[in-house]
C-alpha cells in the first residue's frame, strides 16, 4: 500500500477545504526517508490529519443516512441521488493508509526508545480508530500486510471480523503502554499541548478513548467476532468531548470545519454546503413531526423552524431551497455569527468523538449486559452531552443566549433545556426511555438519540448504526413520505430498504493490487446488496 501525500479534500461533494495549522503540525516529509521527522512532531501531524479527514467521512454518511439532501440551482447530482456508486469517496480509503504510515513510524520508534512509549500508545489508539472507519466503509481491507512500503506493495486483504478482533486487542495494548510509561516515570517523555492537540497530554483521556473505541468495536460486531477479551480498563469511558485543536485562529490557520463555509479571508465558500440542505426526515427530530426539540433545532438550523429543506432526489422546481451561505450556519457573514451550534467560529476545534456517543455506547453496553451501570442515566447523560456541545462557543465555554436566524433571543442553559426536552416529549419513548415497552424500543431510543447527536458532525457513525440496527426507522417508500423516509426519490437500489449498503474500492486498488483486490471480491461488488460483516 504505497504512501500518498495527503491533501485533504471532500471528494463526495466537491468541497475543497484547505487546512492549515501551526508549523509544528505542518510537515511534508519524504516517505522514502520517514525517520527525518521526530515522533514528537509526527504524532500531532497524524492526529490533526485524522481529525480533519472526519469531514469527508461525515459527509459520506450524512448524504446517505438522511442528514443532507440536494438543494436547487445546479444539476448533475449523479450518484448522490441514485446510490449507484462507481469509485466515489476513494479519498477516504487512501487517506487512512497515509495516516497509518505516520502512526506506524511513531509506534516503531518506541520499540527502540522506550522514552517514546506515550507517543506510541496514542498513535496506536488513532490507528484503531482509522482502521475501524475503513472496515466500516469497505469491509475487508489490507491490514496485516499494509503500510510496509517497498517491502510489500501488494498487501492481502484481511477479513473485517479478523481486523476488528485485532483492533480490540490493540486498544488493550495501547492502555498497557500508557501504564508502562507511568511506571517509567521520568524515563518516559510525557505528551503535551504541543505534541498532543487532542487531549493536551491528559493520559487518562487517551485511555478512556481506547476503552470507548473497544466498546464500540464489540457492540458493533455483536456475535460475529469472537473477541479475546471483553473486559475494560478501570479508567472508564470518555465523559468529555474529544476535540482536536492544534491552534486554529482567525488568521490563516482557521478550523477546517469552519472552512466549509468561509475561507481564511472571510469569503463565502462556493458550492458544497451552499448546494446542500437538510432533509424533512432530519428536521422531523426537531420540529415536532417525530420529536420536539426547539433548542437544538435553533442551535443547528438557520431560521428554525422554517428551514430551507429538500427531500433527497427531488430536483424539480427546487431552485428556491439553496441556502446562503448554508442552512446550518447561524449568522450573516464570517464576522457576524452566533458562535454556537455547529459552525462555532474559525478557531473551533475538530470533533474526534463526542461524549454523547460514549454515553450512548455505555447505555447499549448496559442494556446488553456487556458492562455494568445505569442504562437510563447513561442514556440521559448522552442527551445532555449533546446539548452541552451545541451550547458551547468556539473556545469551549458555554454561551448564555442565542439570537436565531429570525431575530428571536433564546436563553441557553444546558440543564434547563434538557429538562424542557424531557418535559416536551414525556410520552415519547425515543426521549423518555422509561416509556419503552421492551429492549427493542430501548435500543431504538439509544440509537435514535445517537443519530440526532451526530447530526452534521459524525455522519458515518449515524450511517453505521443504521446499517447495524435499522434505527432510526426509515421507510423504504419515500414518495409523499419525506418525514419518515430518507431514501432518495431517485434510488436505483435493489435492496429491500432501497438504500445502498457499501461503496467500492478505489480504482487504484484494481490498478496496483489487482490479485488481492479480486480475491476480496473487488470485481464483483454489488453496492446495493453486499454488506459490511456486522450489518443487519
Amino acid at each position: 500500500m504505497k504512501k500518498l501525500l495527503y491533501i485533504f479534500s471532500v471528494v463526495a461533494i466537491g468541497l475543497f477545504m484547505g487546512t492549515s495549522c501551526n508549523k509544528y503540525v505542518d510537515i511534508n516529509h519524504n516517505p522514502n526517508s520517514p525517520t527525518e521527522v521526530p515522533p514528537a512532531k509526527l504524532l500531532p501531524q497524524a492526529i490533526v490529519s485524522f481529525a480533519n479527514a472526519g469531514i469527508a467521512r461525515s459527509v459520506y454518511g450524512g448524504e446517505v443516512a438522511g442528514f443532507i439532501a440536494n438543494a436547487g440551482g445546479v444539476s448533475g447530482w449523479g450518484t448522490l441521488v441514485t446510490y449507484n456508486y462507481t469509485t466515489d469517496y476513494t479519498g477516504i480509503f487512501n487517506t487512512v493508509y497515509d495516516n497509518v504510515t505516520d502512526l506506524n513510524i511513531v509506534i516503531s520508534a518506541a520499540k527502540e526508545d522506550e522514552s517514546l512509549t506515550n507517543f506510541a500508545a496514542a498513535a496506536m489508539v488513532i490507528k484503531v480508530y482509522d482502521f475501524q472507519n475503513l472496515v466500516d466503509i469497505f469491509n475487508d481491507v489490507p491490514f496485516s500486510e499494509a503500510n510496509q512500503g517497498a517491502a510489500n506493495i501488494t498487501p492481502v486483504y484481511d477479513k473485517g471480523p479478523d481486523i476488528y478482533k485485532s483492533l480490540a486487542l490493540m486498544c488493550d495494548t495501547a492502555i498497557s503502554l500508557f501504564e508502562k510509561a507511568e511506571s517509567l516515570g521520568a524515563g518516559a517523555e510525557g505528551l503535551s499541548a504541543q505534541s498532543d492537540p487532542l487531549f493536551g497530554g491528559n493520559i487518562n483521556k487517551w485511555k478512556q478513548l481506547a476503552n470507548t473505541l473497544k466498546l464500540r468495536l464489540i457492540l458493533r460486531a455483536g456475535d460475529k467476532v469472537q473477541f479475546a477479551n471483553k473486559t475494560f480498563n478501570s479508567v472508564g469511558f470518555l465523559t468529555a468531548d474529544a476535540i482536536c485543536n492544534p491552534g486554529y485562529s482567525t488568521s490563516s490557520s482557521i478550523s477546517p470545519y469552519w472552512n466549509q463555509v468561509f475561507n481564511a479571508s472571510g469569503s463565502k465558500q462556493a458550492g458544497g454546503f451552499q448546494q446542500r440542505v437538510p432533509t424533512p426526515y432530519m428536521l422531523g427530530f426537531y420540529n415536532g413531526d417525530k420529536i420536539t426539540d426547539d433548542i437544538r433545532g435553533a442551535l443547528i438550523f438557520k431560521d428554525f423552524p422554517d428551514v430551507n429543506n429538500n427531500q433527497l432526489g427531488y430536483t424539480q422546481d427546487d431552485a428556491d431551497v439553496s441556502p446562503n451561505p448554508n442552512a446550518w450556519f447561524i449568522g450573516s457573514s464570517a464576522s457576524d455569527y452566533q458562535g454556537v451550534g455547529l459552525f462555532k467560529g474559525p478557531s473551533m476545534g475538530m470533533p474526534v468523538m463526542f461524549a454523547s456517543e460514549s454515553y450512548f455506547l455505555q447505555a447499549e453496553g448496559v442494556l446488553k449486559g456487556l458492562i455494568g451501570g445505569d442504562m437510563k442515566a447513561d442514556f440521559e447523560n448522552g442527551i445532555k452531552a449533546s446539548f452541552n456541545y451545541l451550547e458551547q462557543g468556539e473556545t469551549g465555554s458555554l454561551v448564555q443566549s442565542l439570537i436565531n436566524g429570525i431575530g428571536d433571543t433564546i436563553q441557553l442553559n444546558v440543564n434547563a433545556n434538557v429538562n424542557q426536552y424531557f418535559e416536551d416529549n414525556e410520552e415519547n419513548y425515543l426521549v423518555n426511555i422509561d416509556s419503552a415497552k421492551n429492549d427493542a424500543q430501548k435500543l431504538e431510543a439509544i440509537i435514535t438519540q445517537k443519530y440526532i447527536a451526530s447530526n452534521q458532525v459524525f455522519g458515518l457513525e449515524a450511517w453505521n448504526e443504521f446499517r447495524r440496527t435499522g434505527y432510526p426507522k426509515s421507510s423504504a417508500s419515500p414518495l409523499n413520505n419525506a418525514v419518515n423516509s430518507f431514501v432518495s426519490l431517485l434510488s436505483q437500489s435493489t435492496a429491500a430498504n432501497k438504500l445502498p449498503n457499501r461503496i467500492r474500492y478505489p480504482q487504484s486498488e484494481q490498478t496496483y493490487n489487482e490479485k488481492n483486490w479480486k480475491a476480496a471480491g473487488g470485481d464483483k461488488i454489488n453496492v446495493f446488496t453486499d454488506k459490511i460483516f456486522w450489518a443487519k
